[in-house]
């Protein structure tokens, strides 16, 4: 009869382990709750569940939803082209950064195949931020500036 030794039985466990956090890695990465696993005479049931929260933890990420901001709304570039933000090298901006503007105000121009395009905004706001460089190329329905109505 053959004797396990403490290391045999370690070996044993490290082997176990390791097969456990495999197949229990595989379960978050696809989004599994619950695995059985039959090889032989052996079976392994696997079931994980969901994280237990505390109401202090729910209430502290609650405010930390509150304290963070909301979602920007943007005026987004109507088409692909070359953005400025004046009518010339020489000349001062359209607008000047942060400031309130009507519906129908140019705000800037994009130049597409050699065609300068006066971009209007859509509708009254305050314009918090131009997130384009001047000069720099723009995509179209990227985001130009950043509003608040």
């Amino acid at each position: 009869m053959n004797k396990i030794t403490k290391r045999d039985k370690k070996k044993f466990k490290s082997k176990i382990l390791q097969e456990f956090q495999k197949f229990y890695s595989k379960m978050v990465e696809k989004g599994i709750y619950e695995l059985k696993i039959k090889r032989g005479k052996r079976s392994i049931y696997i079931r994980r569940g969901l994280e237990k929260i505390s109401a202090a933890q729910v209430l502290q990420e609650k405010d930390l939803q509150e304290k963070s901001p909301q979602k920007v709304e943007t005026i987004n570039a109507p088409i692909t082209g070359i953005f400025y933000r004046s009518p010339s090298p020489n000349s001062a901006p359209f607008i000047n950064v942060p400031c309130q503007v009507k519906k129908g105000d140019v705000l800037c121009i994009i130049e597409a195949m050699k065609v300068m395009n006066k971009i209007e905004s859509p509708f009254d706001c305050k314009i918090k931020k131009c997130v384009i460089e001047n000069g720099s190329l723009v995509k179209q329905d990227e985001p130009i500036f950043e509003v608040e109505r």
